[in-house]
C-alpha cells in the first residue's frame, strides 16, 4: 500500500517538495534558479519531519522528469534514484506537462473546464508545448510535445510553469506526488515504475576557448 509518499520536482525554476503521510501532507516550494542540488536534501528531511514521519517510512518517490531545465531535470531525478536506491522503494516519473495540467485540473483553475496548451520555455527562445482536452487529467504520450517558437494565436486557454506558484487548494507538491500514485497504481501504465528524463533535445555545451 503507498501510504507515505514523496514528490521532488527542480524542473520550473524552483525546489518544490511534497509529503504525503495518509491524511497529513506537507509541502514547500522555493524559487530557485540555481543550487537546487545543495538545498534540496535539506528540504526533503525537513518535510518527512514536519509530515510526521522518518524517511525510512517513505514507499514512493514522485520525480518530474520533463521536459525543463536540462540541470532542474538531473538533479531532481538523481535525488529522487538515490534515495529510492537507498531504501529498496520504487520511483514514478511524471511529465512536466502532465503536472501542469493535472494542476490546473484538480484545483480548477481558470481554465480547468476548457481545452489546454501547456506551454513550457525551454530557455531556447521557443516552448515545449502540447494539449489537452477539456477536464481530461490522462497522461500524454511523450512524443505529443512539439517545439514551437511562440505560443501566440492559439485558442487553448495557456497553462505556463507559473501556476505551480499560484494560489491554490491544493498545493503543486503534493498535486504531483497524488498523479505520481495513480500512475504507480495503474497496472497497465507503459511508464509505471519508470524514471527517465525527457529530454527533447540535446544539452546545449559551451566549450571554452584555449589560449595560444
Amino acid at each position: 500500500m503507498m501510504k507515505n509518499i514523496l514528490s521532488i520536482d527542480t524542473v520550473f525554476g524552483t525546489c518544490a517538495v511534497g509529503v504525503m503521510a495518509g491524511d497529513r501532507t506537507a509541502s514547500r516550494i522555493e524559487p530557485m534558479q540555481r543550487g537546487q542540488s545543495e538545498r534540496l536534501m535539506p528540504m526533503i528531511l525537513d518535510l518527512v519531519a514536519d509530515a510526521g514521519i522518518a524517511i525510512q517510512d517513505l514507499n514512493l518517490i514522485v520525480v518530474n522528469v520533463g521536459p525543463g531545465s536540462f540541470t532542474g531535470v538531473r538533479v531532481g531525478i538523481a535525488t529522487a534514484r538515490g534515495i529510492a536506491l537507498g531504501l529498496n522503494i520504487p520511483v514514478q516519473g511524471v511529465c512536466a506537462c502532465d503536472a501542469l495540467a493535472n494542476m490546473v485540473q484538480v484545483n480548477k483553475l481558470p481554465g480547468y473546464d476548457q481545452p489546454l496548451r501547456v506551454s513550457i520555455d525551454s530557455g531556447r527562445d521557443d516552448y515545449f508545448t502540447v494539449d489537452y482536452l477539456a477536464g481530461s487529467l490522462s497522461p500524454i504520450d511523450p512524443e505529443a510535445i512539439t517545439i514551437r517558437a511562440d505560443i501566440v494565436g492559439s485558442d487553448k486557454k495557456i497553462v505556463r510553469a507559473d501556476v505551480v506558484m499560484g494560489d491554490s487548494v491544493v498545493s503543486y507538491p503534493i498535486v504531483l506526488a497524488q498523479l505520481g500514485v495513480r500512475l504507480y497504481s495503474d497496472q497497465t501504465y507503459i511508464l509505471r515504475g519508470k524514471a527517465d528524463p525527457l529530454y527533447l533535445r540535446d544539452a546545449e555545451i559551451s566549450i571554452p576557448k584555449k589560449d595560444f
